[in-house]
C-alpha cells in the first residue's frame, strides 16, 4: 500500500536486499504476482521455488503472532505446469480463477473455485470446495454465490456459444447411469438454421471432436446462426402410456441394439427418417432418467443422447407412431434459466392426473363406486408444463393421421398442445432442464421449470415422485 513515489525497486540480482526490506515491513499478506515472468527471463523452476520459499518464511515469522498469508499468482500453461504442480504441494488452499468469455451473462465476469491444497489435507480437517462468481468493475471486484447476483440473461447471446459450452460439458462431465434391466433411449437433436453448411471434419476422440466443433461453430456461415431443438408429439394409441405426449424421438431397447446410443439412433430413423450416423455428430449423453410410476416403482431407465446436425438433411418423414414433429427455437428454453415457470403463477399451466387412477389404473375404465369416492377424496396431481411456441414453418404433421398437435389429447380435460404451443412435462422436462444447464456457464443446476407434481394451490408442495 505504499505510494508509487516511495515504492522500492529491486532488480533480479537484488533478492537478498528485497528479502531484507520485506522482513522489515512485517506484512500480514504478501502477494507475488507475475511469478511466471521469472521463468520467461531464464530462471529455472528450482530458483523460483527458492524465491517463493524465502518469502514464505518471512510470512511465517509474522504468522507466529497473528494472521498472515502468502498468495502466489501464476498463469497455468505448458511452460509453468511443473512450477504449478510444485506449488500445489506447498499450498494450504488453491484459488482457481476462470473467466467466462461466452457473454451469456451481463453481470458475471468469471468464477472462482477454492479447493484445499496438499498441506491443508495433511491437517485432516474438513473443508468443502467452494464456488463463487465475480464481477469486475473499474474500481473493485465483487464476489457472490452463483445465481445470487442481479444478472440478466442476454436474449441475443449467440446460440453457437451455448452449443459449444454444451459439447465441452458433455465431453468432460461423466453422466449418471441408472442400472435397470428395462431401458429406453431418446435422441435430442439440435440443428443450426443456416442456408449452407460448411464442411465438418469427423473425429474419433472426444478431444478431437471438440476441436472439429470449434472450427465448425466459428465458421462465418455458422457463428451467428440460431439453434433449434427437435421435439415430437406421439400419436394416440390406447396401449401407449405416453400417447399424445411431447418429447424426443426414441423408444425401448431391442435385442438388435448393442447400446443405448444404437437404440436412440434406430428409433429416430424409424420414427422420423433421420439417420443420425450421417450428417450428425454425437455430442454426448445426459444423465439417465428413471421412469417412476406411483405404486409401481421404477419401471425403466431412459438414456438421452445429444446430437448436432452438421449437414443439410431432407424433410422429416414422420411414421404412424408420431403425430407431428417440431423444430423449437433454443432461446425459448434457455431464457427460462433466469425466469423459470413457477407453479400457480399467472403463466402457469399444468397436466392434471387423478391420483386414484395412477394407483388403480385398471379400475379407471370400469369406475366402481369405491374408485369414484377415492377419485374425489384423493384429488389430482398438477404437473408443471413448459410452454414451447411452435410455427407451421418449422413443423411437420402426419398427413395420414390428418391431425395437428392440438388434436391429440389424453382425455377431454388433458391437452398436450394448443394451436400455438407445445406443453412439455415429466421426464422430457427433466431432460430439457439438464440440457439448458449444461449449455450455460453460469448458475449451475438451474431448472427451467419444476418437473415435480403439486397437490394443489391450497397446498403448494412439490412431490418428488419422478426419481
Amino acid at each position: 500500500n505504499l505510494p508509487p513515489a516511495t515504492r522500492p525497486h529491486f532488480t533480479l540480482n537484488e533478492w537478498p536486499e528485497f528479502f531484507q526490506w520485506l522482513s522489515e515491513q512485517k506484512p500480514s499478506m504478501v502477494i507475488l504476482d507475475g511469478v511466471c515472468g521469472l521463468l520467461d527471463v531464464g530462471h529455472n523452476v528450482d530458483s523460483v521455488l527458492q524465491f517463493i520459499g524465502s518469502c514464505q518464511r518471512i510470512v511465517e515469522e509474522k504468522a507466529k503472532d497473528e494472521y498472515a498469508a502468502l498468495v502466489v499468482n501464476v498463469f497455468l500453461d505448458e511452460f509453468s505446469e511443473l512450477l504449478v504442480r510444485s506449488l500445489v504441494r506447498r499450498a494450504h488452499f488453491l484459488f482457481s480463477f476462470e473467466g467466462l468469455a461466452s457473454g451469456a451473462s451481463s453481470g458475471v465476469s468469471g468464477q472462482l473455485t477454492v479447493v484445499p491444497g496438499h498441506l491443508f489435507c495433511q491437517l485432516q480437517k474438513a473443508f468443502s470446495p467452494a464456488l463463487l462468481h465475480y464481477r469486475v468493475s473499474d474500481t473493485s471486484v465483487q464476489f457472490f454465490s452463483p445465481g445470487q447476483s442481479n444478472t440478466v440473461f442476454k436474449a441475443d447471446v449467440a446460440h453457437v456459444e451455448c452449443v459449444a459450452q454444451l459439447a465441452r460439458h458433455l465431453a468432460s462431465v461423466p453422466h449418471v447411469h441408472i442400472a435397470h434391466p428395462r431401458r429406453s433411449a431418446v435422441a435430442i437433436v439440435i440443428r443450426l438454421v443456416i442456408s449452407t453448411y460448411p464442411p465438418y471434419t469427423p473425429a474419433q476422440t472426444p478431444e478431437a471432436t471438440i476441436q472439429s466443433l470449434h472450427a465448425f461453430l466459428n465458421h462465418p456461415l455458422v457463428s451467428s446462426s440460431q439453434a433449434q431443438v427437435l421435439f415430437i408429439q406421439r400419436a394416440q394409441h390406447s396401449r401407449d402410456p405416453w400417447s399424445g405426449n411431447i418429447g424426443f424421438p426414441g423408444g425401448k431397447h431391442e435385442l438388435c441394439d448393442t447400446s443405448d446410443q444404437d437404440t436412440a439412433e434406430r428409433e429416430t430413423r424409424e420414427e422420423l427418417g433421420l439417420d443420425l450416423k450421417m450428417g450428425f455428430v454425437h455430442l454426448g449423453q445426459l444423465d439417465d432418467v428413471a421412469v417412476y410410476l406411483l405404486g409401481q416403482g421404477t419401471r425403466m431407465a431412459v438414456s438421452p443422447h445429444v446430437y448436432l446436425q452438421t449437414q443439410e438433411q431432407s424433410e422429416l418423414c414422420v411414421s404412424d407412431e408420431v403425430a407431428s414433429a417440431h423444430w423449437i427455437d433454443f432461446s425459448c428454453m434457455v431464457q427460462r434459466a433466469e425466469r423459470p415457470v413457477r407453479p400457480f403463477s399467472r403463466e402457469y399451466k399444468s397436466i392434471g392426473a387423478n391420483i386414484a387412477a395412477r394407483i388403480f389404473p385398471k379400475y379407471a375404465l370400469t369406475l366402481p363406486w369405491w374408485f369414484r369416492i377415492a377419485s374425489v377424496g384423493l384429488g389430482n396431481l398438477h404437473y408443471t408444463v413448459l410452454p414451447l411456441p411452435y410455427t407451421a414453418e418449422h413443423s411437420v404433421t402426419n398427413k395420414v393421421l390428418e391431425a395437428g398437435p392440438n388434436c391429440v389429447r389424453v382425455s377431454d380435460h388433458v391437452r398436450f398442445a394448443s394451436d400455438t404451443e407445445l406443453y412439455l412435462w415429466g421426464i422430457s422436462l427433466c431432460m430439457v432442464s439438464e440440457l439448458v444447464d449444461m449449455s450455460l456457464p453460469i448458475a449451475p443446476n438451474r431448472s427451467v421449470a419444476s418437473p415435480w407434481p403439486q397437490l394443489g394451490s391450497w397446498l403448494w408442495t412439490d412431490i418428488n415422485w419422478v426419481q
